[in-house]
């Protein structure tokens, strides 16, 4: 099986919105943010059982927004446009709502950005580490007691370096892209959601 490649789709939002004349903020468009996310997937496959958490939670928030994404209105075509929706209807710290969705998914990604980067500039570190700096800097304040158990359950089970390396192949190419390109999108979703009031939100 060809191996997905590990490149933001999601860089290319803002050129495309942009062309546009529905957004004049540069949002970003939601598709290529699911995309994205989605490609995250294999790699922390590649971490076995140690990652079964995160893994869980980013395919269960793609899930969210696909569901409505996949309705074509129109009105769900930009990530930001999502979120203003549901805070005008007063469902954007709801439980279930595409907000925290993309919060999540933001949080995820940041997680593996710095684990690759990471990985790629600490050759010394154990995979072990690598994991639990970019836990510790992206997810851990974020987690409540109940994620924060299973995270620790879960690092438990890193492989080693050696092992993830090369399951990586040859992907190297596509993480220097990754860890490059997605960082600046990241923050432009943090920066929103943070202007309205939505970028506290805590897990149980």
């Amino acid at each position: 099986m060809a191996q997905p490649a590990l490149v933001p789709a999601v860089q290319q939002a803002p050129v495309e919105a942009a062309a546009t004349s529905k957004s004049m903020e540069g949002d970003i468009l939601s598709n290529y943010f699911i995309e994205t996310c989605r490609t995250v997937v294999p790699v922390l496959d590649k971490l076995g059982p140690s990652m079964a958490v995160i893994r869980s939670d980013i395919e269960g928030n793609i899930q969210r927004l696909e569901e409505i994404c996949g309705s074509g209105k129109s009105e769900y075509k930009f990530l930001y446009e999502i979120v203003r929706k549901e805070v005008a209807e007063g469902t954007a710290k709801k439980p279930l709502s595409c907000t925290r969705a993309i919060l999540w998914l933001t949080r995820a990604m940041d997680f593996t950005v710095v684990l690759l980067r990471d990985l790629s500039e600490q050759s010394e570190w154990s995979l072990k580490q690598a994991v639990e700096h970019a836990y510790n800097i992206t997810l851990k304040r974020w987690h409540g007691w109940i994620s924060a158990a299973a995270y620790k359950v879960g690092l438990k089970l890193v492989p080693e370096r050696e092992k993830f390396s090369g399951l990586l192949g040859d992907m190297k190419g596509d993480v220097e892209k990754f860890i490059s390109a997605l960082p600046p999108v990241l923050q432009q979703i943090h920066m929103f959601l943070r202007s309205l009031r939505l970028n506290g939100m805590k897990s149980s």
